[in-house]
């Protein structure tokens, strides 16, 4: 998906439409979180992970979503290093699709550095909430993996926190590297706005009514 075809998508949103603001990102982490020694050996090797760039990348790599697309080993916001990390015991050697592509593709597949994205705090919040700034979240993640846990459709679009004009900055920021191969962007999201046990309540009782096919059309 292009950059053109991207700020097709988003040009019938007011939301985004008025959004001009500059985003903020934190400085990039060129280390990989602290982890059991096989893990740390394995993503040294990766050269998403550590920071450096693919050698001879074949495509480009855009994720937006939520959890099923959050990086596991974001010790920033999922707790990666710690027992509460997902995984649990084995949080290690536990990867979602993201970080096994870095594992398996690194040279063919660019995702961007691994490393801390986003801002977070009183100044993230002043310049969303005071400003209408467009912020990017604070994680730990692929550098071009806007996904966020607990994101729901509206995410996609929002004024200040849109993961779509969120990339569609970030491909400003270097036009030739995106027009340099070919690029995909992956949209995986929708469980939290229509998967709940509540909205499967709701669709097994009711089936696909104009109610509800509505809320899926709007997702």
């Amino acid at each position: 998906m292009s950059a053109a075809v991207l700020a097709g998508l988003l040009a019938s949103s007011p939301a985004v439409a008025a959004s001009g603001a500059p985003v903020s990102s934190a400085p990039q982490a060129s280390a990989t979180p602290s982890a059991p020694s096989p893990a740390t050996n394995r993503t040294q090797d990766m050269s998403s992970f550590n920071g450096s760039q693919p050698v001879r990348p074949q495509i480009r790599l855009a994720v937006l979503g939520d959890s099923d697309s959050h990086a596991f080993h974001d010790a920033a916001t999922l707790n990666y290093g710690t027992s509460e990390a997902r995984g649990g015991e084995q949080q290690a050697s536990t990867w979602q699709w993201t970080e096994i592509l870095g594992q398996l593709r690194p040279m063919d597949i660019d995702q961007g550095p691994f490393g801390e994205v986003g801002s977070s705090g009183v100044g993230a919040w002043l310049r969303r909430h005071l400003l209408g700034s467009l912020v990017r979240q604070h994680k730990q993640d692929f550098r071009y993996n806007f996904a966020i846990s607990g994101a729901g459709c509206e995410a996609l679009t929002d004024s200040t926190r849109g993961q779509a004009p969120l990339l569609l900055a970030e491909m400003a920021r270097d036009p030739k590297g995106w027009e340099a191969v070919p690029a995909v962007v992956v949209i995986r999201i929708g469980i939290n706005s229509l998967g709940k046990k509540a909205d499967l309540d709701t669709f097994a009782r009711t089936g696909a009514d104009a109610a509800a096919l509505a809320r899926v059309q709007a997702c």
